[in-house]
């Protein structure tokens, strides 16, 4: 079968979107040139080659792929213009979301090895142990700064913060404004890299973050307002503008889960056997 490149970005533990919150999302690109790929099918499959779940590509490339239950998966991607990409088998575990990039090709070109390269967990250490330092180039809001400000979305808690402007604007005529971030490092005001745990998103009027981001769920956000600041360890490519990065919070310890819903299952039959 003809593949092409799978990179995997990062294994990260995120605020589940749903009962059996295990999740599998990422961004589709062309290798090489890295252009995004919107359309493509993507499928999650069993070992047994039964469809776990799928999904297609946004106009970014970007796609999330619920699963039922925890396991180990292949990932696979078609599209008339590329070749077929699958991956090496993929283990995703309770809570997880696996965030992947995938590389589709024109031309057959090696199957690279899927590289796990970091936990949400431990990126969350990081941003934390940056926060405490204060130190570097960085600008932090963290969860204690977002409880004090209650109410206010994603992108007004960076308000204030310097180097950061809000603009509001209309995504069509007669349309409500909706927020945009832009960063004041060169001249002029330019448009950021934004990141989410990680993950680099778009972000315009019709692409919002506040559509994206619930503030109840986020740990912190860090600014860099000049690229050279960026911390190396956020790994992103050079840049003329600068980055913002939020960071989600990890599930809590009451979160719903299909192995906590199991045993309150059993304990709600022992109870009624007892009854009986």
């Amino acid at each position: 079968m003809k593949t092409s490149t799978v990179l995997m970005l990062g294994l990260t533990a995120l605020t589940p979107v749903a009962a059996g919150a295990q999740t599998i999302r990422g961004v589709a690109r062309e290798d090489p040139g890295g252009m995004v790929v919107a359309g493509a099918s993507v499928s999650v499959l069993r070992l047994d080659g039964s469809v776990a779940g799928g999904a297609r590509t946004d106009s970014v490339g970007g796609f999330q792929v619920a699963l039922a239950a925890p396991g180990r998966f292949l990932v696979r991607v078609t599209h008339p213009s590329y070749l077929t990409v699958q991956s090496d088998t993929v283990e995703v575990g309770e809570d997880d979301v696996l965030t992947v990039e995938l590389h589709l090709g024109r031309d057959a070109i090696p199957l690279k090895p899927l590289v796990v390269t970091a936990r949400v967990d431990r990126w969350l250490a990081d941003f934390r142990e940056r926060a405490r330092k204060g130190s570097g180039f960085g600008r932090y809001v963290t969860r204690a700064d977002i409880d004090r400000r209650p109410g206010l979305s994603a992108t007004e808690l960076l308000r204030g913060v310097a180097g950061v402007r809000i603009v509001s604007q209309a995504p069509c005529p007669g349309c409500a404004d909706l927020n945009v971030l832009y960063l004041r490092g060169g001249i002029r005001p330019c448009v950021p890299t934004v990141l989410i745990d990680g993950m680099r998103v778009k972000q315009d009027a019709l692409s919002p973050l506040d559509a994206t981001l619930d503030p109840a769920t986020l740990e912190g956000v860090e600014v860099y307002v000049e690229p050279a600041g960026v911390p190396p360890s956020l790994g992103i490519p050079s840049t003329s503008c600068g980055l913002v990065a939020f960071w989600t919070r990890p599930p809590e310890g009451g979160t719903l889960t299909w192995k906590r819903l199991g045993v309150a299952a059993a304990i709600l039959v022992v109870l009624f056997l007892l009854v009986r």
